[in-house]
């Protein structure tokens, strides 16, 4: 079957045969590595860049990179976000990244703010026809309990009751995590 119960995307408008709930902004911003100089100027001439390719030429961070940087300067393209990171990381260039990925990834530091343009959104995501579902609906509360819990500092995790699911089939779709949905 291949199929996933529940998806996490990254995308600003799910499919229509799609429902669920936002979970969270994504911001994006530069990245360089510590390896670089502190002041680089990411955008002066010269500067080399990691910037994405396949799948990921949709990313409204690839796109901001070429109207920017010529394409001699484009050290790297790859269709996988930690793959552009461990790039960065590795010295080959500047580059886009999701913040909730280049902030806790060793070796990288901002080489600037976060860019408002390239934001997107985080969805937790089920077909119309399973949304019901025991399984379904019991993830999905257990998401938003979760979310609505972490999204407040000044309050401790709620304590909920727990219970033993069957083992099954993953019910996450992980690989979209990395790979953008076309609207």
């Amino acid at each position: 079957r291949d199929e996933s119960d529940i998806a996490i995307r990254a995308t600003k408008k799910p499919a229509d045969t799609l429902v669920g709930r936002k979970l969270a902004n994504i911001a994006w911003a530069p990245y360089r590595s510590v390896k670089l100089a502190a002041n680089a100027d990411p955008f002066a001439e010269g500067q080399s860049w990691v910037s994405y390719s396949g799948g990921l030429c949709g990313l409204k961070a690839t796109s901001y990179v070429e109207c920017r940087v010529p394409s001699e300067f484009i050290s790297y393209r790859t269709d996988s976000v930690a793959a552009a990171s461990a790039a960065i990381a590795a010295g080959l260039g500047f580059g886009f990244l999701p913040c909730m990925l280049g902030d806790i990834t060793p070796g990288l530091v901002r080489a600037g703010q976060v860019v408002q343009e390239l934001q997107d959104e985080l969805w937790l995501l089920t077909h119309q026809d399973i949304r019901k579902s025991w399984r379904v609906k019991a993830f999905m509360t257990f998401c938003a309990d979760r979310r609505e819990t972490s999204c407040s500092p000044d309050c401790p995790p709620k304590r909920t009751a727990t219970r033993t699911l069957p083992r099954r089939r993953s019910v996450i779709d992980l690989y979209s995590l990395t790979t953008p949905q076309s609207a």
